[in-house]
């Protein structure tokens, strides 16, 4: 995995690459659509230089996109990168609105002229070198798993693409059928706002927590599954932030097994989790002695007493000539609703009868278990 510094100056090379190649792109078309009479050329010109709009915004976001936690920002700075995808999807629309417009108008007026054939040219040279940008970009962009980066890589591409609806114009038009520049334009501007719409859409989801796809689910579910002191696993969450994924689960274990077990075997689901999963950053594991997905928290029933209450309780209801500080240790275990209580008391107490006053009423108690030790003075 590349450190972030790296990262990010993998990023901005990429963008910078990206930038120069759209400022002379864009002058060559509008130049040669202005001079040549091509209105879809002179429209794919801008379509270039709104490119150049958006990789300004690439290298801004990516610089803040990967700083660390900070107090204002727990999770880290990740949709940084998703609002930026955003408004370039957002941009994109806008562009190709204008577009359409300005095409139609000429479709229906009598100032259609025909373009000339350097412009052609231009668009061919247009379609080769923007199609590399893609390549170029999207292979970056993959590599370092960047969803901003990503979404200027379509943006190169709808740019070649529409370079060869361009090129097709320009063709028709010069064998004769002006109407077909105008039109040739409105089909780049409805390409522009598809690819637009796209990517302001998926990161729209990413900011409403929408949850990856099930192929990723089944791959942290196939690694928990590995893990066979896990009984069950539920309430298992995932949300994105940016490239990377945040995940909350929870899990069911034996029981009776000791906090610290329980705690290991959560952080062993966690450690498998990061080191497999790449796209995972954060994983909050919940460990659940029984499955209680459909339990009501909000309810005071489902509300079982604390040690210090439970306690307190067997005090009040000791009858025994011992002190009650006698008693070793008092294992509290919660199931199904209900408390099991284990009391270690020393031998010598054994068969000591009437240690506590009547607890029927305490319906909550479902077992009571009182269990003897013994000690090598």
């Amino acid at each position: 995995m590349q450190d972030k510094s790296e990262k990010i100056r993998t990023l901005q090379k990429t963008t910078v690459i990206g930038a120069i190649a759209n400022v002379i792109l864009a002058l060559f078309k509008i130049i040669f659509g202005f001079f040549s009479n091509s209105q879809a050329l002179l429209i794919d010109g801008v379509h270039s230089f709104s490119d150049l709009i958006t990789d300004i915004l690439v290298i801004v976001v990516t610089k803040f996109s990967d700083d660390e936690p900070d107090k204002e920002h727990p999770y880290g700075h990740q949709r940084f990168e998703t609002i930026g995808a955003m408004v370039i999807g957002a941009f994109l629309i806008a562009v190709a609105g204008g577009i359409a417009y300005n095409s139609a108008e000429r479709v229906f007026s009598d100032q259609l002229t025909t373009p000339g054939w350097s412009a052609i040219f231009i668009a061919i040279f247009s379609i080769v070198s923007k199609e590399w940008l893609f390549r170029y970009t999207m292979k970056v962009a993959t590599c370092t798993n960047s969803s901003i980066l990503k979404a200027n890589a379509w943006h190169h591409r709808t740019d070649s693409l529409s370079s060869i609806v361009v090129m097709i114009g320009l063709i028709g038009a010069y064998a004769g059928y002006n109407w077909l520049d105008p039109v040739a334009a409105i089909v780049v501007a409805v390409m522009i706002a598809k690819v637009g719409w796209d990517l302001a859409w998926n990161n729209i989801q990413e900011l409403v927590d929408t949850a990856p796809s099930q192929d990723f689910i089944d791959k942290i579910e196939i690694i928990i599954s590995e893990i066979t002191e896990i009984k069950d696993v539920h309430k298992l969450r995932c949300r994105k932030a940016g490239a990377n994924i945040l995940l909350d689960l929870h899990i069911q274990v034996e029981p009776y097994i000791s906090v610290s077990e329980g705690h290991q075997i959560g952080d062993c689901v966690t450690h498998r989790l990061l080191t497999q999963i790449e796209e995972l950053i954060d994983v909050t594991v919940h460990v659940d002695p029984e499955e209680d997905e459909d339990k009501d928290l909000y309810s005071d029933e489902t509300m079982l007493p604390l040690r210090s209450e439970i306690i307190s309780i067997l005090q009040d209801r000791w009858l025994n000539k011992y002190d009650f500080n006698f008693i070793k240790q008092i294992n509290i275990h919660y199931s199904d609703k209900h408390v099991i209580l284990e009391l270690i008391l020393p031998l010598e107490m054994n068969g000591t009868e009437n240690l506590f006053a009547k607890m029927d009423d305490l319906n909550w108690i479902k077992e009571f278990k009182i269990c003897y030790y013994t000690y090598d003075k």
